[in-house]
């Protein structure tokens, strides 16, 4: 049983070798000049130098390879000819070898192939930094999800700042609390008689990931102009809690917002 699974294994290995092999002879050794050199030789690196376990679950992954191919051929394609540039081997070799790995992940996915996109166009290729690939490695999905969420938010009222809303509970007399919960609030207004807002619950590990990441910034200290908006926002989320034990619950205001790093490396990576 052993042999077999030793011969299945190096039959596998020199595949991907002989794979690896043809990777260099067509793409790497000559440089990439069209969008069939240049797109060609990230999808076929794909399949190349990895394991044997992981090659056969890129080989099931076909369907997946040919969904990247099609989001990278149509993207390239709105580039305008006279900006199609020749990919940076320290950007595109990085981006690719990551990608095979989540193939599975819908935004990592997605950042991976503009990236890729991005740096083949000389009008973003001088925005498209190493550290950018080294970043999308170390999100997750929620990661990804919340920071295009909120910028999202941002661009579309032309904002560089969102309001944010730390709920609280008081614990004593003292002024002792426990921290609840934190809202990004999009929006806070009343119509006729009724508070609308829209929020969302930012999650404390994502939150810390993306600040030490450089990506975001969280301030106790600073506010947006228009401070109506938090008691707004408060008076509609503290509905959203049962108060069983009697304690008072109170809000702190504070500030969300996205660095110029973080600016530029969304502009970059979503779209």
């Amino acid at each position: 049983m052993e042999e077999k699974i030793l011969e299945k294994s190096l039959d596998v290995a020199n595949k991907t070798m002989d794979l690896a092999n043809k990777v260099y002879d067509d793409g790497f050794s000559k440089p990439v000049k069209t969008i069939g050199n240049g797109l060609s030789m990230c999808l076929s690196f794909l399949g190349a130098t990895v394991s044997p376990v992981m090659y056969e679950y890129i080989q099931n992954a076909e369907y997946k390879k040919q969904e990247i191919d099609q989001k990278l051929s149509a993207k390239y394609a709105k580039i305008p000819e006279d900006k199609r540039i020749d990919p940076r081997m320290n950007i595109l070799g990085p981006a690719v070898e990551l990608l095979k790995y989540n193939l599975d992940e819908e935004y990592i996915k997605e950042m991976f192939v503009n990236i890729m996109c991005n740096e083949m166009n000389s009008d973003k290729q001088h925005k498209v930094l190493p550290s950018y690939i080294e970043i999308v490695r170390q999100l997750s999905k929620e990661d990804a999800k919340m920071i295009k969420t909120v910028y999202d938010m941002c661009k579309s009222g032309e904002r560089t700042n969102l309001p944010l809303l730390v709920i609280r509970i008081q614990t004593d007399s003292t002024g002792g609390y426990i921290e609840r919960d934190k809202y990004v609030i999009d929006y806070a207004y009343v119509r006729n008689n009724r508070t609308c807002c829209h929020s969302i619950l930012l999650n404390s590990i994502v939150v810390d990931n993306l600040c030490r990441l450089g990506l975001i910034k969280l301030y106790d200290d600073r506010f947006i102009s228009e401070e109506t908006v938090y008691e707004l926002g408060f008076n509609v989320l503290k509905n959203k809690y049962t108060n069983t034990s009697g304690h008072t619950f109170y809000y702190q205001k504070g500030l969300f917002e996205i660095t110029q790093f973080g600016k530029n490396f969304i502009d970059i990576c979503f779209n």
